[in-house]
Parts: structure tokens; sequence; C-alpha cells
């Protein structure tokens, strides 16, 4: 299964250049755990976490041992481009996601930018790749088959266990390899078997 399959695209990001204050409200109202910063071609030039933020900490209340004279200060209107990480891991559309997720629980991160090139396309995160592997079989059964049905090849038999799709009644070279094509496509289908025909 590839990252395009599983990823939330369009992806929330920022500009460079965008306050801080903004990020933290993107992340709270999106309840998301970072958000890319992108630069005016649409390129990830860094990423700002929760954990950014956190070291940022709280504002102070302006009630406490000020004195009437005295500013607050306003650490919130500082810049994304002060606090991000400059030139963060980032995933490409094409690659594996399965790849992706073990960097992701490696490394502890919840989420992962994705490009094309270096083009921000969307954001791949832990729960994108829990709802693929939450998917029934029998979903995945029933999507294949529509699939397969739109081309009309409702003649191709499909069995569906823990995600592996089974292919039969498929003519080995060309129409198999459009079966592998279509059905590799779809979400919840983690690998694709085509037995030969008999």
């Amino acid at each position: 299964m590839l990252v395009r399959e599983l990823m939330t695209s369009p992806g929330t990001s920022l500009r460079a250049g965008s306050r801080l204050d903004t990020a933290v409200q993107v992340l709270a109202a999106q309840h998301i755990s970072a958000v890319p910063i992108v630069d005016a071609y649409g390129h990830v030039v860094g990423i700002v976490s929760e954990a950014d933020v956190l070291r940022e900490g709280l504002p102070e209340d302006p009630r406490s041992q000020l004195r009437p004279t005295q500013e607050p200060p306003a650490p919130w209107h500082r810049l994304v481009d002060d606090v991000m990480t400059v030139d963060p891991v980032t995933v490409e559309a094409q690659s594996d996601a399965a790849r992706a997720a073990e960097l992701m629980a490696d490394m502890g991160w919840k989420s992962l930018p994705v490009v094309r090139g270096r083009q921000f396309v969307g954001v791949l995160s832990r729960s994108d790749v829990v709802r693929a592997l939450a998917t029934p079989d029998a979903e995945v059964q029933r999507t294949v088959a529509f699939e397969f049905a739109q081309i009309g090849r409702e003649d191709w038999t499909v069995d569906v266990v823990e995600g592996v799709v089974t292919l039969r009644d498929v003519a080995p070279g060309r129409e198999a390899r459009l079966a592998r094509a279509i059905a590799e496509t779809l979400p919840g289908v983690r690998r694709v078997l085509i037995e030969d025909r008999a």
C-alpha cells in the first residue's frame, strides 16, 4: 500500500512567516499534533509540533507580579520560523506506507508531511494507518469487486483475508497486471495474489 492511498489530502499547512499563535489555533482546532510550514512555492521548510509549542510555554498571566506600567510578555507573537524544526523528515506520496508507519513508530512521531517531489501534498498520520488496518475484509472485497465491475470484469473472483486480496479467473499477462494495478490502489489492500488458471 502506498502513502498516497492513506494520507490526508490536502493536508493542513501554514506559510513561513505565520505567527505562532496562528499555529497554536490550527493545532487546537483541527486536533492535530503538528503542522507543516511551507514556503511560497509549497515546499516543506519546517514543521511546528505540540512539543515546539510546549517549549514556548504558556504566556504569563498579566496579573502576576507585574507593576501597572509593565507590558506583559507576548511569546505567541513570535513567528513559526522562530520555533519550527527546520527541514523536517518528509515522505514521498509514492513510497511504501508500511515503511512510513515503521518510521513514525520508531521515531515516536504522530505524523509525517507527504510530498511529491518537493511539493507538499498531504499528511500521513498514525490515525490514517490505523484506519487502513481496521478496514474490514468484507468492505475491501466489495470495493475491489465494484472496481472490477466498472471495467466489465464481474467474472474475476475476489477473496480477501486480513487485507490480502486473492484473485481467481484472471488471465495471465496483461489482464493480471491490470487486475493487480487496480486492486493495489484500493484502501485496506495490503497485498494482491493472483492464482494461476487451472
